[in-house]
């Protein structure tokens, strides 16, 4: 899969993270999404750690072919590279890297080892960078089958109809019974979506890209939220514009630091 094909599917995946109405998802969409937001922001914003993690790229690629003989494939998993010499070696190089940056969970290890054949595969990736090669296999199969729950759910018998939009110049309805049928119509789905295992999706409101920031700034670089503030204000060139930035506080940094970190599954610091 070539860089504009890549670009295309993680838009397409990062647009219809939100299913049925944009505001209910999954679990699973949601920890997909966080992660590969959390990981592709760890390498523009982490530069010294995301070229650590390529240097023990560069000993993935001379051990490749003698992990691809003995496990006779040509993506060997970590899984299977840990039945082997050469594998546990990477597996002990990421393992004291996450460590060292504070990124010590099996998923983040687990991902490096997909990022390095991912790169093998497509050399190209590195250029933006992604950590995934044909994040179709990754993402699309996780994306179908949460759209087939939403049809599964919307196209039950039992399914509220939704009511008819309301029309100032043929309705017979007043606009504040109309609102309330709206309002009723609302709160039945979302008690449906609730129970068949849908979630509230925590991204539908805003690009939530500074709050990935500001946990790589806080868990990675280890800077403290007072200074994660004032870095972020320094870039507004008027003050006025500052202002507008209401999340620009400690407090709220801090709270944003610690949904991120449980969305993304990271243990802070």
């Amino acid at each position: 899969m070539d860089l504009n094909s890549h670009d295309a599917y993680y838009r397409y995946f990062e647009e219809h993270a939100h299913l049925s109405f944009g505001r209910f998802t999954t679990p699973e969409i949601i920890t997909s999404f966080a992660r590969q937001k959390f990981l592709i922001q760890l390498s523009y914003e982490a530069t010294a750690c995301f070229d650590e993690l390529k240097l023990i790229y560069q000993d993935f690629i001379k051990v490749h072919n003698t992990l691809t003989e003995k496990a006779d494939t040509n993506w060997p998993s970590l899984h299977i590279a840990l039945k082997y010499r050469e594998g546990k070696c990477l597996y002990n190089a990421l393992l004291k890297w996450a460590q060292y940056w504070n990124l010590n969970e099996n998923w983040i290890i687990e991902d490096g080892f997909i990022a390095f054949n991912s790169w093998k595969n497509n050399p190209s990736l590195l250029q933006e960078p992604y950590w995934f090669d044909h994040p179709e296999r990754f993402w699309g199969k996780k994306l179908q089958e949460a759209k087939d729950l939403v049809n599964r759910i919307e196209n039950h018998p039992d399914f509220p109809m939704k009511p008819l939009e309301y029309s100032p110049f043929f309705d017979t309805r007043s606009p504040s019974e109309y609102l309330k049928e709206h309002d009723i119509f609302v709160k039945k789905i979302d008690q449906i979506y609730l129970e068949h295992g849908l979630v509230h999706s925590p991204f539908k409101k805003e690009d939530p890209t500074k709050h990935f920031i500001w946990l790589i700034q806080y868990q990675v670089l280890k800077m403290k939220p007072t200074e994660i503030v004032k870095l972020h204000l320094g870039q507004y060139i008027y003050a006025r514009d500052a202002g507008k930035d209401k999340d620009l506080a400690p407090d709220s940094v801090k709270k944003a630091i610690r949904d991120t970190a449980k969305h993304v599954g990271l243990t802070l610091r």
